[in-house]
């Protein structure tokens, strides 16, 4: 028989999750800095081009915008077979806002998807990564602060082989 204390610790709410921004990005070539010292892996910088985004309040947009280009994918291979990204942009909205975002996290390919990799082969069909960030922003006070003021969660894709849709959610109020 489970423990009163067991019994209360497992009876936890499940989440739900609401998207909340989403990015279309176009990135560049990247540009290998080469091995790092102490067999952390090899960094690739991947500048960002530009792209577009879109807000979401309730399931609906509230904002729009472009990624300004001068952003970039500190992207480092490591030699765990891991992927840590570590990718800045800058959003503007079509009312001028500026946008400040910080997005890192974890690649995470599979022996198939390696496989293919090492073969040339990019993107990857979705099955074969795992791809996912935190991402932290700043922004001034006005309608979009809230961006500040919460903790999210975002999952990136590769729908071509210079682009990434990053699609970033949050825990609703209740």
């Amino acid at each position: 028989m489970a423990s009163e204390s067991l019994v209360r610790l497992s009876a936890a709410p499940s989440l739900s999750l609401e998207r909340c921004l989403t990015l279309l990005v176009r990135i560049g070539e990247g540009q290998l800095l080469g091995r790092l010292p102490g067999g952390t892996g090899v960094r690739i910088n991947y500048p960002i081009l530009g792209g577009c985004f879109a807000v979401f309040e309730s399931g609906r947009p509230s904002a729009e915008g472009e990624v300004l280009p001068g952003g970039e994918d500190r992207f480092l291979e490591g030699g765990d077979g891991l992927g840590r990204l570590d990718a800045r942009y800058s959003l503007r909205t079509t009312a001028g806002v500026l946008i400040n975002l910080r997005n890192r996290g974890w690649l995470n390919v599979t022996a198939a998807g390696r496989k293919r990799m090492d073969e040339g082969c990019w993107p990857l069909p979705e099955a074969e990564y795992r791809c996912q960030g935190t991402p932290e922003f700043e922004v001034g006070d006005g309608p979009l602060s809230w961006l500040a003021r919460e903790v999210f969660i975002a999952q990136c894709r590769y729908p071509a082989p210079n682009e990434v849709r990053v699609d970033v959610y949050r825990m609703p109020f209740r």
